[in-house]
């Protein structure tokens, strides 16, 4: 069975479900999920480029409601990267045992970066 762009948001939303949850429960905040939520929004920010850059083959100009508000949605994910990128380097390299919500956030980013690469290889 081929596997489809559905599948790995799919998995991903429910990964991110699992770290929404277990964050919920009032597991504290550890260094590894601020690196791990760090590397999730980045993920999501080069996505959202990547989708966009799918749909909108030609160069035209942004025109409708619809443009405006996928041009906003990458900008506010780049500037939340950008963001998370500053809280993780103020958190001192510390171990930690990787918490279910880092590993959940992992592996939302990893299926959301498989689906990114199944986009990239059906237009080139």
């Amino acid at each position: 069975m081929r596997p489809l762009l559905g599948d790995f948001l799919a998995a991903a939303s429910r990964h991110l479900d699992a770290a929404t949850s277990d964050l919920h429960r009032g597991t504290p905040t550890s260094p590894s999920v601020i690196s791990e939520l760090f590397r999730l929004t980045a993920v999501m920010a080069h996505c959202a480029d990547a989708f966009a850059a799918a749909d909108q083959g030609d160069s035209r100009p942004l025109k409708d409601a619809r443009d405006l508000a996928m041009a906003d949605a990458r900008s506010a994910l780049r500037q939340a990267a950008a963001r998370m990128r500053a809280a993780w380097g103020a958190h001192p390299e510390a171990a930690d045992n990787s918490p279910p919500a880092a590993m959940c956030l992992a592996a939302a980013a990893d299926n959301l970066l498989a689906g990114r690469d199944l986009l990239h290889t059906l237009h080139h």
